[in-house]
């Protein structure tokens, strides 16, 4: 992850990569000071799951928008299963390949 977000970022303004490239930490300038992170288990501390009630409350959301992001996922019927894969196997034009 480090070796990675110092190739995309090494120009950004803000951001300042290690001296040293087996270091993993990274520092970010912010408004009123850097704050030095390490990329030591980042990505995990960061993929946590919301809370359900946090969920709740962006789905009752006045922003449309906002209410979109958070819609439950809902299950697929088997008819639905069944005509996505059917259109996967069809080619251009709305014709079945030949096989």
């Amino acid at each position: 992850f480090a070796s990675k977000l110092q190739k995309l970022q090494r120009d950004h303004p803000k951001f300042v990569a290690p001296r040293m490239m087996n270091d993993p930490t990274f520092t970010i300038k912010h408004f009123a000071e850097p704050v030095v992170y390490s990329a030591i288990g980042f990505l995990q501390k960061n993929r946590s799951k919301l809370t359900t009630d946090v969920e709740d409350l962006m789905r009752s959301s006045s922003d449309p928008v906002v209410q979109k992001m958070f819609e439950k996922a809902k299950p697929q019927s088997e008819a639905n299963i069944k005509k996505k894969s059917e259109k996967k196997r069809r080619g251009r034009g709305g014709r079945s390949k030949k096989k």
